[in-house]
């Protein structure tokens, strides 16, 4: 269950940001994980991130997965590619 969890919020924390930065936008419809579009924000981002921050210091899940992780979402082209174009 948690690594589903944790697959959509690295999900939605990255596309959270490639919008923003891309587009100086705060907020943006995207697909998650199971491709149902839902609206992110700032405040989708800080649970997101408090999420993971949580199991990281309970030891749930390590550092290098999440580094991993992020890293994984960030070298496939296509999904970068369907976030820019729901912006």
């Amino acid at each position: 269950m948690i690594g589903r969890a944790f697959d959509d919020n690295a999900h939605s924390i990255l596309g959270y940001i490639v919008c923003w930065i891309d587009q100086g936008v705060g907020w943006s419809k995207l697909p998650n994980i199971n491709n149902a579009w839902l609206m992110e924000d700032l405040a989708t981002l800080c649970i997101a991130s408090q999420h993971m921050a949580h199991w990281l210091h309970h030891g749930i899940v390590s550092e290098a997965q999440i580094v991993e992780t992020m890293r994984l979402k960030t070298t496939r082209p296509q999904r970068l590619r369907r976030w820019k174009q729901v912006i």
